[in-house]
Protein backbone atom coordinates (compact mmCIF):
# COMPACT_ATOMS: atom_id res chain seq x y z
CA UNK A 1 0.00 0.00 0.00
CA UNK A 2 1.85 3.43 -1.28
CA UNK A 3 1.09 6.20 1.00
CA UNK A 4 0.94 9.80 -0.38
CA UNK A 5 3.65 12.40 0.41
CA UNK A 6 1.57 14.43 2.66
CA UNK A 7 0.91 11.82 5.51
CA UNK A 8 3.99 10.36 5.60
CA UNK A 9 6.72 12.97 6.58
CA UNK A 10 8.00 10.42 9.08
CA UNK A 11 9.37 8.52 6.05
CA UNK A 12 10.85 11.23 4.16
CA UNK A 13 14.36 11.82 3.74
CA UNK A 14 15.51 13.42 7.07
CA UNK A 15 19.03 15.44 6.01
CA UNK A 16 19.33 17.93 3.57
CA UNK A 17 21.47 17.35 0.51
CA UNK A 18 21.85 19.86 -2.57
CA UNK A 19 21.12 18.72 -5.77
CA UNK A 20 24.88 17.48 -6.62
CA UNK A 21 24.32 14.97 -4.22
CA UNK A 22 20.79 14.38 -5.14
CA UNK A 23 21.99 12.76 -8.12
CA UNK A 24 25.39 11.91 -6.57
CA UNK A 25 23.18 9.13 -4.25
CA UNK A 26 20.72 8.47 -7.02
CA UNK A 27 23.64 7.26 -9.86
CA UNK A 28 25.39 5.75 -7.51
CA UNK A 29 22.10 3.46 -6.43
CA UNK A 30 22.29 3.30 -10.34
CA UNK A 31 26.10 1.64 -10.76
CA UNK A 32 24.99 -0.98 -8.09
CA UNK A 33 21.91 -2.18 -9.21
CA UNK A 34 23.54 -2.32 -12.84
CA UNK A 35 25.89 -4.51 -11.56
CA UNK A 36 23.59 -7.07 -9.47
CA UNK A 37 20.82 -7.03 -12.21
CA UNK A 38 20.68 -10.20 -14.40
CA UNK A 39 17.19 -10.32 -16.37
CA UNK A 40 15.06 -7.67 -17.36
CA UNK A 41 12.28 -8.30 -14.61
CA UNK A 42 15.43 -6.82 -12.31
CA UNK A 43 15.90 -3.87 -15.17
CA UNK A 44 12.12 -3.15 -14.78
CA UNK A 45 11.74 -3.18 -10.73
CA UNK A 46 15.57 -1.04 -10.96
CA UNK A 47 14.16 1.87 -13.06
CA UNK A 48 10.26 1.89 -11.08
CA UNK A 49 12.72 1.96 -7.54
CA UNK A 50 15.02 4.75 -9.08
CA UNK A 51 12.93 7.00 -10.58
CA UNK A 52 10.25 6.88 -7.14
CA UNK A 53 13.71 8.10 -5.40
CA UNK A 54 14.33 10.71 -7.53
CA UNK A 55 10.70 11.59 -7.06
CA UNK A 56 10.85 11.66 -3.50
CA UNK A 57 14.25 13.71 -3.59
CA UNK A 58 12.70 16.63 -5.82
CA UNK A 59 15.07 15.85 -8.71
CA UNK A 60 13.60 17.18 -12.63
CA UNK A 61 11.90 14.09 -14.54
CA UNK A 62 14.97 14.28 -16.89
CA UNK A 63 17.29 12.62 -14.21
CA UNK A 64 15.08 10.10 -14.16
CA UNK A 65 15.08 9.45 -17.56
CA UNK A 66 18.57 9.41 -18.04
CA UNK A 67 19.52 7.55 -15.35
CA UNK A 68 16.67 4.53 -16.45
CA UNK A 69 18.75 4.50 -19.70
CA UNK A 70 21.68 3.95 -18.05
CA UNK A 71 20.15 0.67 -16.29
CA UNK A 72 19.06 -0.33 -19.81
CA UNK A 73 22.90 -0.14 -21.69
CA UNK A 74 25.07 -1.02 -18.83
CA UNK A 75 25.46 -4.28 -17.80
CA UNK A 76 27.47 -4.87 -14.82
CA UNK A 77 31.01 -3.05 -15.96
CA UNK A 78 33.65 -1.90 -14.29
CA UNK A 79 32.16 1.47 -12.60
CA UNK A 80 34.85 1.73 -9.43
CA UNK A 81 36.07 5.05 -10.26
CA UNK A 82 32.63 6.98 -10.73
CA UNK A 83 31.57 5.06 -8.00
CA UNK A 84 34.32 6.46 -5.69
CA UNK A 85 33.92 10.16 -7.14
CA UNK A 86 30.42 9.69 -6.11
CA UNK A 87 30.93 9.01 -2.70
CA UNK A 88 33.34 11.26 -2.52
CA UNK A 89 30.95 14.21 -3.49
CA UNK A 90 28.65 13.15 -1.18
CA UNK A 91 30.92 13.28 1.94
CA UNK A 92 31.87 16.65 0.55
CA UNK A 93 27.41 17.72 1.75
CA UNK A 94 27.65 19.46 4.29
CA UNK A 95 25.11 17.83 6.12
CA UNK A 96 26.90 14.57 5.54
CA UNK A 97 30.20 15.70 6.95
CA UNK A 98 29.70 13.80 10.26
CA UNK A 99 28.91 10.61 9.03
CA UNK A 100 28.14 10.01 5.50
CA UNK A 101 26.35 6.62 6.43
CA UNK A 102 23.23 8.03 7.87
CA UNK A 103 21.99 7.82 3.52
CA UNK A 104 21.67 4.06 4.68
CA UNK A 105 19.27 5.04 6.82
CA UNK A 106 17.28 7.58 4.42
CA UNK A 107 17.37 4.68 1.84
CA UNK A 108 15.51 2.61 4.49
CA UNK A 109 13.22 4.88 5.23
CA UNK A 110 12.38 5.95 1.38
CA UNK A 111 12.14 2.13 0.65
CA UNK A 112 9.56 1.46 3.08
CA UNK A 113 7.79 4.45 2.14
CA UNK A 114 6.83 2.87 -1.03
CA UNK A 115 4.56 0.49 0.45
CA UNK A 116 6.91 -2.22 2.00
CA UNK A 117 10.38 -3.27 2.86
CA UNK A 118 11.12 -4.78 -1.17
CA UNK A 119 13.98 -7.75 -0.77
CA UNK A 120 15.76 -5.83 -3.83
CA UNK A 121 15.77 -2.73 -1.90
CA UNK A 122 17.52 -4.67 1.27
CA UNK A 123 19.61 -6.15 -1.14
CA UNK A 124 20.86 -2.47 -2.63
CA UNK A 125 21.25 -0.73 0.38
CA UNK A 126 23.59 -3.86 2.17
CA UNK A 127 25.94 -3.13 -0.99
CA UNK A 128 25.74 0.92 -0.98
CA UNK A 129 26.63 0.14 3.14
CA UNK A 130 29.64 -1.64 1.57
CA UNK A 131 30.44 1.12 -0.73
CA UNK A 132 30.34 3.67 2.33
CA UNK A 133 32.63 1.41 4.63
CA UNK A 134 29.58 0.79 6.94
CA UNK A 135 29.29 -3.03 8.09
CA UNK A 136 26.13 -4.57 7.84
CA UNK A 137 25.65 -4.99 11.45
CA UNK A 138 25.19 -1.92 11.58
CA UNK A 139 22.78 -1.55 8.88
CA UNK A 140 20.67 -4.19 10.82
CA UNK A 141 20.97 -2.38 14.13
CA UNK A 142 19.19 0.31 12.48
CA UNK A 143 16.31 -1.96 10.94
CA UNK A 144 15.47 -3.00 14.33
CA UNK A 145 15.29 0.03 16.33
CA UNK A 146 13.20 1.36 13.33
CA UNK A 147 10.91 -2.28 13.57
CA UNK A 148 10.71 -1.54 17.32
CA UNK A 149 9.47 1.81 17.02
CA UNK A 150 6.81 0.52 14.76
CA UNK A 151 5.90 -2.45 17.10
CA UNK A 152 5.41 -0.17 20.04
CA UNK A 153 2.71 1.82 18.09
CA UNK A 154 0.73 -1.18 16.77
CA UNK A 155 1.07 -2.99 19.99
CA UNK A 156 -0.34 -1.54 23.05
CA UNK A 157 1.39 -4.08 25.35
CA UNK A 158 3.14 -3.17 28.00
CA UNK A 159 5.66 -6.46 27.33
CA UNK A 160 6.11 -5.60 24.00
CA UNK A 161 7.15 -1.75 25.28
CA UNK A 162 9.51 -3.64 27.73
CA UNK A 163 11.20 -5.50 25.05
CA UNK A 164 11.76 -2.98 22.74
CA UNK A 165 13.53 -0.65 25.22
CA UNK A 166 15.75 -3.89 26.39
CA UNK A 167 16.67 -3.84 22.80
CA UNK A 168 17.58 -0.41 22.63
CA UNK A 169 19.86 -0.78 25.94
CA UNK A 170 21.32 -3.62 24.39
CA UNK A 171 22.23 -1.68 20.87
CA UNK A 172 23.33 1.30 22.38
CA UNK A 173 25.71 -0.48 24.99
CA UNK A 174 27.35 -2.43 21.44
CA UNK A 175 27.40 0.53 19.48
CA UNK A 176 29.27 1.76 22.25
CA UNK A 177 31.43 -0.85 22.39
CA UNK A 178 31.76 -0.81 19.14
CA UNK A 179 32.86 2.40 18.49
CA UNK A 180 35.65 2.31 21.54
CA UNK A 181 37.18 -0.86 19.15
CA UNK A 182 37.37 1.46 16.30
CA UNK A 183 35.90 -1.90 14.01
CA UNK A 184 33.64 0.72 12.17
CA UNK A 185 35.20 2.41 8.61
CA UNK A 186 36.60 5.69 9.11
CA UNK A 187 35.70 5.48 12.98
CA UNK A 188 32.01 6.06 12.23
CA UNK A 189 28.73 4.29 13.03
CA UNK A 190 25.39 5.40 12.11
CA UNK A 191 23.96 7.46 14.67
CA UNK A 192 21.04 4.92 15.94
CA UNK A 193 20.17 7.59 18.50
CA UNK A 194 18.56 9.67 15.46
CA UNK A 195 16.04 9.41 12.70
CA UNK A 196 13.31 7.07 13.62
CA UNK A 197 15.58 5.23 16.67
CA UNK A 198 13.44 6.77 19.82
CA UNK A 199 10.08 4.45 20.34
CA UNK A 200 7.45 5.31 18.10
CA UNK A 201 4.48 6.36 21.35
CA UNK A 202 2.16 9.43 21.09
CA UNK A 203 3.68 11.26 23.43
CA UNK A 204 7.43 11.43 21.58
CA UNK A 205 6.73 10.39 18.37
CA UNK A 206 6.79 14.27 17.54
CA UNK A 207 10.39 14.76 19.05
CA UNK A 208 10.94 11.63 16.43
CA UNK A 209 9.45 12.27 13.48
CA UNK A 210 8.05 15.67 13.39
CA UNK A 211 4.11 16.20 14.85
CA UNK A 212 2.29 15.79 11.67
CA UNK A 213 4.22 12.20 10.84
CA UNK A 214 3.50 11.36 14.59
CA UNK A 215 0.07 12.15 14.18
CA UNK A 216 -0.32 10.59 10.79
CA UNK A 217 1.21 6.84 12.45
CA UNK A 218 -1.57 7.11 15.25
CA UNK A 219 -4.34 7.74 12.65
CA UNK A 220 -6.08 4.19 11.37
CA UNK A 221 -4.29 4.92 7.98
CA UNK A 222 -1.18 4.93 9.60
CA UNK A 223 -1.53 1.81 11.34
CA UNK A 224 -3.18 -0.13 8.23
CA UNK A 225 0.34 1.39 6.53
CA UNK A 226 2.30 -0.48 9.24
CA UNK A 227 -0.01 -3.40 9.29
CA UNK A 228 0.91 -3.92 5.42
CA UNK A 229 4.55 -4.13 6.17
CA UNK A 230 4.41 -6.50 8.98
CA UNK A 231 1.73 -8.38 7.91
CA UNK A 232 -2.62 -7.82 8.58
CA UNK A 233 -2.62 -10.79 11.60
CA UNK A 234 -0.91 -9.23 14.15
CA UNK A 235 0.57 -12.49 14.59
CA UNK A 236 3.40 -12.98 11.89
CA UNK A 237 3.02 -16.31 9.98
CA UNK A 238 1.99 -18.24 13.45
CA UNK A 239 -1.36 -16.66 12.86
CA UNK A 240 -1.23 -18.57 9.43
CA UNK A 241 -4.18 -21.95 9.13
CA UNK A 242 -4.70 -23.51 6.43
CA UNK A 243 -7.98 -23.14 5.11
CA UNK A 244 -8.01 -25.95 2.73
CA UNK A 245 -6.96 -29.28 2.12
CA UNK A 246 -3.42 -29.48 -0.52
CA UNK A 247 -3.16 -32.34 -2.32
CA UNK A 248 -2.59 -35.46 -0.43
CA UNK A 249 -0.66 -32.76 2.43
CA UNK A 250 -2.07 -33.25 5.71
CA UNK A 251 -0.31 -30.87 8.30
CA UNK A 252 0.97 -27.29 7.71
CA UNK A 253 1.64 -24.51 9.84
CA UNK A 254 4.59 -22.44 11.59
CA UNK A 255 6.13 -22.19 14.89
CA UNK A 256 7.29 -19.53 16.32
CA UNK A 257 11.54 -20.02 16.59
CA UNK A 258 11.92 -16.97 19.10
CA UNK A 259 10.28 -14.50 21.55
CA UNK A 260 10.92 -11.87 18.97
CA UNK A 261 8.62 -9.48 18.06
CA UNK A 262 8.06 -8.16 14.32
CA UNK A 263 11.31 -7.11 12.11
CA UNK A 264 11.89 -5.75 9.21
CA UNK A 265 12.44 -8.71 7.51
CA UNK A 266 12.18 -12.37 8.98
CA UNK A 267 13.61 -16.12 8.19
CA UNK A 268 11.00 -19.93 7.82
CA UNK A 269 13.30 -22.78 8.32
CA UNK A 270 12.31 -25.73 7.01
CA UNK A 271 13.51 -29.56 8.77
CA UNK A 272 13.84 -32.38 6.27
CA UNK A 273 12.89 -35.26 8.88
CA UNK A 274 12.17 -35.94 12.51
CA UNK A 275 13.61 -38.35 15.05
CA UNK A 276 11.03 -37.80 17.82
CA UNK A 277 7.22 -37.47 18.14
CA UNK A 278 5.73 -34.23 18.14
CA UNK A 279 6.87 -31.01 16.68
CA UNK A 280 9.75 -30.24 19.64
CA UNK A 281 12.59 -31.33 17.10
CA UNK A 282 11.19 -28.41 14.95
CA UNK A 283 12.58 -26.00 16.75
CA UNK A 284 15.56 -27.64 18.49
CA UNK A 285 17.10 -28.35 15.10
CA UNK A 286 17.50 -24.75 14.20
CA UNK A 287 18.41 -23.38 17.87
CA UNK A 288 21.95 -22.03 16.47
CA UNK A 289 19.55 -18.63 14.88
CA UNK A 290 19.93 -15.85 16.70
CA UNK A 291 17.37 -15.30 19.11
CA UNK A 292 17.19 -11.80 17.96
CA UNK A 293 16.03 -12.97 14.55
CA UNK A 294 12.11 -12.98 13.64
CA UNK A 295 12.15 -16.38 12.45
CA UNK A 296 9.78 -19.43 11.83
CA UNK A 297 9.74 -23.24 11.65
CA UNK A 298 7.02 -24.53 8.70
CA UNK A 299 5.90 -27.55 10.34
CA UNK A 300 4.91 -30.02 7.66
CA UNK A 301 3.70 -34.26 7.71
CA UNK A 302 5.45 -34.91 11.05
CA UNK A 303 3.68 -38.38 11.17
CA UNK A 304 5.77 -38.97 7.59
CA UNK A 305 8.75 -37.09 9.06
CA UNK A 306 9.15 -39.37 11.61
CA UNK A 307 8.95 -42.43 9.68
CA UNK A 308 11.63 -41.28 7.45
CA UNK A 309 13.90 -40.29 9.99
CA UNK A 310 13.29 -43.37 11.77
CA UNK A 311 14.36 -45.24 9.09
CA UNK A 312 17.17 -43.65 8.31
CA UNK A 313 18.31 -44.03 12.03
CA UNK A 314 17.41 -48.04 11.36
CA UNK A 315 19.64 -47.89 8.26
CA UNK A 316 22.50 -46.61 9.92
CA UNK A 317 22.48 -47.64 13.20
CA UNK A 318 21.78 -51.64 12.70
CA UNK A 319 23.94 -53.90 10.91
CA UNK A 320 22.63 -52.93 7.46
CA UNK A 321 25.21 -50.95 6.83
CA UNK A 322 28.85 -52.07 8.59
CA UNK A 323 31.66 -49.33 8.76
CA UNK A 324 33.79 -50.56 5.89
CA UNK A 325 30.75 -50.52 4.07
CA UNK A 326 30.12 -46.96 4.79
CA UNK A 327 34.06 -45.81 3.81
CA UNK A 328 34.22 -48.18 0.95
CA UNK A 329 31.17 -45.22 0.09
CA UNK A 330 32.77 -42.54 1.03
CA UNK A 331 36.06 -43.16 -0.95
CA UNK A 332 34.10 -44.40 -3.98
CA UNK A 333 31.99 -40.69 -3.81
CA UNK A 334 35.40 -39.16 -3.02
CA UNK A 335 36.46 -40.37 -5.90
CA UNK A 336 33.67 -39.40 -8.30
CA UNK A 337 32.97 -42.19 -9.50
CA UNK A 338 29.57 -41.34 -9.02
CA UNK A 339 27.45 -43.38 -11.75
CA UNK A 340 29.44 -46.50 -11.06
CA UNK A 341 28.70 -47.38 -7.25
CA UNK A 342 28.37 -50.80 -7.13
CA UNK A 343 25.97 -50.84 -3.83
CA UNK A 344 26.49 -53.47 -1.05
CA UNK A 345 23.47 -56.31 -1.69
CA UNK A 346 23.25 -56.21 2.10
CA UNK A 347 22.02 -52.47 1.60
CA UNK A 348 20.23 -52.70 -1.63
CA UNK A 349 18.20 -56.00 0.40
CA UNK A 350 17.34 -52.98 2.79
CA UNK A 351 16.28 -50.84 0.57
CA UNK A 352 12.69 -51.22 1.59
CA UNK A 353 13.93 -49.90 4.97
CA UNK A 354 13.57 -45.91 3.17
CA UNK A 355 12.54 -46.16 -0.33
CA UNK A 356 8.84 -45.60 0.80
CA UNK A 357 8.63 -42.91 3.31
CA UNK A 358 11.10 -41.16 1.29
CA UNK A 359 9.23 -41.53 -1.95
CA UNK A 360 6.07 -40.70 0.55
CA UNK A 361 8.22 -37.55 2.07
CA UNK A 362 9.31 -36.09 -1.30
CA UNK A 363 6.07 -36.29 -3.09
CA UNK A 364 4.68 -34.16 -0.14
CA UNK A 365 7.11 -32.20 -0.24
CA UNK A 366 6.83 -30.74 -3.68
CA UNK A 367 2.88 -30.20 -2.57
CA UNK A 368 4.06 -28.39 0.80
CA UNK A 369 6.15 -26.09 -1.18
CA UNK A 370 3.61 -24.96 -3.51
CA UNK A 371 1.78 -24.16 -0.33
CA UNK A 372 4.17 -22.02 0.92
CA UNK A 373 4.99 -20.28 -2.18
CA UNK A 374 1.29 -19.14 -1.63
CA UNK A 375 1.78 -18.10 1.86
CA UNK A 376 4.27 -15.82 0.64
CA UNK A 377 2.85 -14.24 -2.47
CA UNK A 378 -0.87 -13.72 -0.03
CA UNK A 379 1.45 -11.77 2.17
CA UNK A 380 0.72 -13.02 5.49
CA UNK A 381 4.48 -12.11 6.61
CA UNK A 382 3.55 -8.92 5.05
CA UNK A 383 5.81 -6.56 2.42
CA UNK A 384 9.10 -7.51 3.73
CA UNK A 385 12.40 -9.67 2.75
CA UNK A 386 12.11 -13.44 3.47
CA UNK A 387 14.97 -15.82 3.76
CA UNK A 388 14.54 -19.13 3.29
CA UNK A 389 16.46 -22.06 4.72
CA UNK A 390 16.18 -25.41 5.07
CA UNK A 391 18.15 -29.48 4.67
CA UNK A 392 17.67 -32.81 3.14
CA UNK A 393 13.87 -32.89 2.01
CA UNK A 394 13.32 -29.25 3.52
CA UNK A 395 15.63 -28.02 0.61
CA UNK A 396 13.30 -29.84 -1.72
CA UNK A 397 10.33 -27.95 -0.36
CA UNK A 398 12.04 -24.56 -1.02
CA UNK A 399 12.75 -25.60 -4.11
CA UNK A 400 9.20 -26.17 -5.59
CA UNK A 401 8.46 -23.02 -3.31
CA UNK A 402 10.53 -21.32 -5.65
CA UNK A 403 9.31 -22.96 -8.65
CA UNK A 404 5.94 -21.89 -7.53
CA UNK A 405 6.82 -18.45 -7.79
CA UNK A 406 7.99 -18.19 -10.94
CA UNK A 407 4.71 -19.01 -12.64
CA UNK A 408 3.51 -16.01 -10.56
CA UNK A 409 3.85 -12.28 -12.07
CA UNK A 410 3.70 -10.96 -8.52
CA UNK A 411 6.36 -12.71 -7.03
CA UNK A 412 9.75 -10.72 -6.91
CA UNK A 413 11.00 -8.47 -4.12
CA UNK A 414 9.49 -11.24 -1.77
CA UNK A 415 12.18 -13.54 -1.64
CA UNK A 416 15.81 -12.02 -0.16
CA UNK A 417 18.12 -15.47 0.44
CA UNK A 418 17.73 -18.96 0.23
CA UNK A 419 19.93 -21.53 1.98
CA UNK A 420 19.78 -24.95 0.65
CA UNK A 421 21.67 -27.79 2.37
CA UNK A 422 21.82 -31.52 1.22
CA UNK A 423 19.18 -30.68 -1.18
CA UNK A 424 17.53 -33.93 -2.63
CA UNK A 425 16.56 -32.24 -5.98
CA UNK A 426 18.15 -31.44 -9.65
CA UNK A 427 21.51 -29.92 -9.96
CA UNK A 428 20.75 -28.89 -13.58
CA UNK A 429 21.68 -24.94 -14.20
CA UNK A 430 19.06 -24.40 -16.44
CA UNK A 431 16.61 -25.71 -13.64
CA UNK A 432 17.86 -23.22 -10.90
CA UNK A 433 18.06 -19.99 -13.41
CA UNK A 434 14.36 -19.72 -13.65
CA UNK A 435 14.44 -18.62 -9.96
CA UNK A 436 16.91 -15.74 -11.22
CA UNK A 437 13.26 -12.98 -11.17
CA UNK A 438 12.07 -14.66 -7.51
CA UNK A 439 15.41 -14.29 -5.32
CA UNK A 440 16.72 -10.80 -5.03
CA UNK A 441 20.08 -12.05 -3.42
CA UNK A 442 22.01 -14.70 -3.12
CA UNK A 443 20.83 -18.61 -3.01
CA UNK A 444 23.71 -21.18 -1.57
CA UNK A 445 23.67 -24.64 -2.47
CA UNK A 446 25.48 -26.24 0.28
CA UNK A 447 27.02 -29.92 -0.55
CA UNK A 448 28.66 -32.46 0.43
CA UNK A 449 30.85 -35.01 -2.07
CA UNK A 450 30.81 -37.84 0.32
CA UNK A 451 27.01 -37.94 1.28
CA UNK A 452 26.95 -41.56 0.34
CA UNK A 453 23.31 -41.95 2.03
CA UNK A 454 21.42 -39.21 0.17
CA UNK A 455 23.17 -40.70 -3.25
CA UNK A 456 21.39 -44.16 -2.02
CA UNK A 457 17.78 -43.01 -1.51
CA UNK A 458 17.98 -40.29 -4.92
CA UNK A 459 19.77 -43.20 -6.66
CA UNK A 460 16.86 -43.22 -9.29
CA UNK A 461 17.90 -40.62 -10.84
CA UNK A 462 21.89 -40.55 -10.65
CA UNK A 463 22.22 -41.96 -14.14
CA UNK A 464 20.63 -39.12 -15.64
CA UNK A 465 20.97 -35.92 -13.21
CA UNK A 466 23.29 -34.22 -11.07
CA UNK A 467 22.23 -33.52 -7.96
CA UNK A 468 22.24 -30.53 -5.84
CA UNK A 469 23.16 -32.19 -2.58
CA UNK A 470 26.51 -33.91 -3.55
CA UNK A 471 27.68 -31.00 -6.02
CA UNK A 472 28.15 -27.61 -7.28
CA UNK A 473 25.07 -26.40 -9.62
CA UNK A 474 26.91 -25.49 -12.18
CA UNK A 475 24.95 -22.08 -12.77
CA UNK A 476 27.47 -19.16 -13.53
CA UNK A 477 25.60 -15.90 -11.88
CA UNK A 478 26.24 -13.37 -8.78
CA UNK A 479 23.03 -15.15 -7.33
CA UNK A 480 24.35 -18.27 -6.62
CA UNK A 481 27.35 -19.68 -4.38
CA UNK A 482 28.22 -23.21 -4.49
CA UNK A 483 29.46 -23.86 -0.93
CA UNK A 484 31.21 -27.71 -0.35
CA UNK A 485 30.79 -28.57 3.16
CA UNK A 486 32.80 -32.30 2.59
CA UNK A 487 35.26 -31.04 5.89
CA UNK A 488 32.17 -30.19 8.03
CA UNK A 489 29.11 -32.76 6.64
CA UNK A 490 30.21 -36.57 7.20
CA UNK A 491 26.73 -37.73 6.31
CA UNK A 492 23.34 -36.87 5.43
CA UNK A 493 22.17 -37.20 9.12
CA UNK A 494 24.65 -34.31 10.34
CA UNK A 495 23.22 -31.60 8.28
CA UNK A 496 20.48 -31.56 11.48
CA UNK A 497 22.86 -31.20 14.15
CA UNK A 498 22.34 -27.36 15.43
CA UNK A 499 26.35 -27.42 15.70
CA UNK A 500 27.05 -27.97 11.77
CA UNK A 501 24.30 -25.27 11.14
CA UNK A 502 25.81 -22.82 13.52
CA UNK A 503 29.10 -23.06 11.91
CA UNK A 504 27.26 -22.92 8.37
CA UNK A 505 25.18 -20.11 9.39
CA UNK A 506 28.16 -18.25 10.40
CA UNK A 507 29.88 -19.35 6.91
CA UNK A 508 26.97 -17.30 4.27
CA UNK A 509 26.29 -14.68 7.14
CA UNK A 510 23.38 -15.67 9.06
CA UNK A 511 23.22 -14.42 12.45
CA UNK A 512 23.77 -17.08 15.55
CA UNK A 513 23.09 -17.48 19.03
CA UNK A 514 26.89 -17.34 19.64
CA UNK A 515 26.72 -13.33 17.65
CA UNK A 516 23.82 -12.43 20.03
CA UNK A 517 24.65 -11.71 23.45
CA UNK A 518 26.64 -8.71 24.30
CA UNK A 519 30.31 -8.41 23.98
CA UNK A 520 32.98 -8.56 26.57
CA UNK A 521 35.01 -5.75 27.19
CA UNK A 522 38.15 -7.33 25.93
CA UNK A 523 36.80 -8.52 22.76
CA UNK A 524 38.99 -7.69 19.71
CA UNK A 525 37.90 -6.80 16.53
CA UNK A 526 37.41 -10.72 14.98
CA UNK A 527 35.10 -11.49 18.21
CA UNK A 528 32.37 -8.74 17.52
CA UNK A 529 30.61 -10.49 14.19
CA UNK A 530 30.86 -13.92 12.97
CA UNK A 531 33.58 -14.90 10.49
CA UNK A 532 33.89 -17.73 7.96
CA UNK A 533 35.87 -21.05 9.14
CA UNK A 534 39.17 -20.94 7.50
CA UNK A 535 39.05 -24.20 5.69
CA UNK A 536 36.42 -22.20 3.43
CA UNK A 537 37.71 -19.00 4.00
CA UNK A 538 39.19 -18.04 0.98
CA UNK A 539 36.16 -19.78 -1.24
CA UNK A 540 33.25 -17.89 0.48
CA UNK A 541 35.27 -14.60 0.14
CA UNK A 542 35.97 -14.84 -3.39
CA UNK A 543 31.88 -16.18 -4.15
CA UNK A 544 30.82 -13.03 -1.90
CA UNK A 545 33.42 -10.59 -3.77
CA UNK A 546 32.06 -12.07 -7.22
CA UNK A 547 28.18 -12.15 -6.46
CA UNK A 548 28.48 -7.95 -4.38
CA UNK A 549 31.29 -6.07 -5.96
CA UNK A 550 32.94 -5.56 -9.45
Amino acid sequence: MAVSKDQVEELSLHISLTDVGKYSLCQLCVYILCNINETRCDVDWSKSYISKIIEELGLPLSVATSLCLMLDETKGSEDDKNMELLINALKDERSLSEDINVLNQELIRLSIKQGGYDARARVLIYIFARKLGTREEQVLLYEDDLADSLNVLIQEDKEVHEEADKRKSYRRKKKALMIGLGVVAGGAIIGLTGGLAAPVVAASAGALIGGSGATFLASSAGLAFITSVFGATGAGLTGYKMSRRVGMTEEFGFINLSDCVHRLQLTICVSGWLTQDGTEEFITQWSALSPSLEAYSLVWESKFLLELGSAIRDIITTNVVGTATVEALKYTVLQGIMAAIAWPVTLLNAASLIDNPWSVCASRAKEVGRELARVLLSREQGKRPVTLIGFSLGARVIYYCLEELTAHADSGGIIQNVIVLGAPVSGNAEKWQQFSDVVAGTIFNGFCRKDWLLRFIYRASSMRASIAGLCEIPWKSKKMINIDLTKIINGHMDYADPENLRVIFEMVGVNTDSCHNPLPSDSNEESTHCLVKDILNEQIDNAMEIALTK
